[in-house]
């Protein structure tokens, strides 16, 4: 007897800070943002990404996490 079930599963779209700390990480990896100098602004972040200021903290957060930033409130 042939398997007659379909996959049914339905892939999800990445979330929104799932995409910015994609790009985020390329471009520390890349060297675009040389190591100990400055990210842009949340401000600035928010308006690059077309992203709420929620979602770049929370990509922030998953960078700093991973080790590839250092939080500095108010620097």
């Amino acid at each position: 007897m042939a398997d007659t079930t379909t996959d049914l599963r339905v892939e999800r779209k990445p979330k929104l800070s799932e995409t910015v700390v994609a790009a985020i990480r390329k471009q520390l990896l890349a060297g675009e943002v040389p190591p100990g100098h400055k990210l842009p602004t949340e401000g600035q972040l928010t308006e690059t990404f077309g992203v709420s200021r929620t979602v770049i903290r929370e990509a922030l957060a998953k960078l700093a996490a991973d080790g590839l930033v250092e939080p500095r409130q108010g620097a």
